[in-house]
């Protein structure tokens, strides 16, 4: 199982809109068990297996979905506080 979805290249500066860990996280076809899922400004998002505690990062006790429309909606939001 591949667990980074998404790779960020170095070179491309792209703010953290909210971090997430749960017990269990479904994505696309997959559940992911005790991740941590980061969500960016740009709508992309990364799933990467829970090693240590990150600050800014709310922990969810059972199991979340994230879907295309959540990703829209956070990439919706972001361009609305943009400078």
């Amino acid at each position: 199982m591949i667990s980074k979805l998404t790779a960020k290249n170095a070179d491309t500066h792209v703010a953290v809109l909210h971090r997430v860990m749960a017990h269990r996280i479904i994505y696309g076809n997959e559940c992911y068990t005790m991740h941590v899922a980061t969500i960016y400004t740009d709508g992309s998002c990364t799933l990467e297996p829970f090693t240590c505690e990150t600050p800014n990062t709310r922990f969810v006790n059972g199991t979340i979905k994230i879907d295309e429309l959540i990703l829209n909606e956070f990439n919706r939001k972001s361009a609305l506080i943009k400078p």
